[in-house]
């Protein structure tokens, strides 16, 4: 009986899908309890796990098999080929990734509007992500093998996620279209 559940333990944690899902949601978690230790106001066990569900149960399995269907449908590292993949990676799915990981950590805190902090920090975010992730891409599809994938994106991520992680405690995320409507509705209160 108990070699029967090594086995099965074996062949769960042998899945390429649970170990990259297991990796996602520890390099969040592990990104959340980081931001804490650095602001120092003590650790919230509850954000942690939030952000350690997100990464495991949503982001790895998306990602996986992101990568696989784009993997599968554009081969080599030529630069047509990384530009591509690129260009679909940051304005196709990024996107979906931005919205949702908003709106599940709203749902997950319980909060009655869970589009509310989607639709405020969103396009900030991937700003932010173009900046990030654009050189990041550039050297994941060019330069890592496709077996050394998971784990090229699994280190930078765990970085992403304290960009992520630091985003989110933010009440507003500033741009410089703010400052421009704010000046714009001084000179003209009618608005």
């Amino acid at each position: 009986m108990l070699s029967h559940a090594a086995t099965a333990i074996r062949r769960i944690t042998g899945s390429p899908l649970v170990r990259n899902a297991v990796f996602l949601g520890t390099a969040y978690s592990v990104s959340e309890v980081s931001q804490q230790a650095f602001i120092g106001d003590g650790y919230d066990l509850g954000k942690v796990q939030r952000f350690g569900i997100w990464g495991m149960c949503f982001n790895g399995p998306f990602l996986f098999s992101w990568y696989k269907v784009l993997d599968g449908y554009l081969h080599g590292s030529s630069l047509k080929v990384v530009g591509t993949k690129m260009c679909l990676d940051q304005f196709l799915i990024t996107p979906i990734c931005i919205v949702g990981f908003y709106t599940a950590m709203s749902a997950m805190e319980g909060k009655s509007d869970i589009l509310a902090e989607a639709k405020q920090k969103s396009f900030p975010t991937f700003l932010a992500s173009l900046a990030f992730w654009v050189p990041a891409q550039a050297i994941n599809f060019k330069l890592v093998p496709p077996t050394m994938r998971v784990v090229y994106i699994g280190t930078v991520s765990f970085m992403w996620a304290n960009i992520l992680c630091h985003l989110k405690r933010q009440e507003h995320i500033p741009m410089e279209t703010d400052k421009d409507v704010h000046s714009i509705e001084a000179e003209n209160p009618a608005l």
